[in-house]
């Protein structure tokens, strides 16, 4: 989770990935139509899931653009191969 510069008390549901940067929030969303397979939200209600959750395996993945992954028994995202 990464925290929002704006608030410290609220965290940014919108990350994108870009071979020299972390973009958060609104600097993410701006970016995401250029980057948008290095771009993840929506990824605070997996926490604490398995990618064998029935309701992952059926919902979640189909509005996900990047892919989910097993890291250790909890969701992973995998962004592109550059980063």
């Amino acid at each position: 989770m990464s925290p929002q510069s704006t608030s410290p008390d609220s965290y940014s549901s919108l990350i994108s990935f870009t071979p020299r940067q972390r973009l958060i929030g609104e600097s993410a969303k701006t970016a995401e139509t250029s980057n948008f397979k290095n771009t993840v939200g929506s990824l605070k209600r997996l926490v604490g899931r398995t990618l064998s959750d029935p309701e992952v395996a059926e919902f979640e993945k189909k509005f996900m653009n990047a892919e989910l992954v097993d890291v250790g028994g909890s969701i992973g995202v995998k962004v592109g191969p550059h980063l």
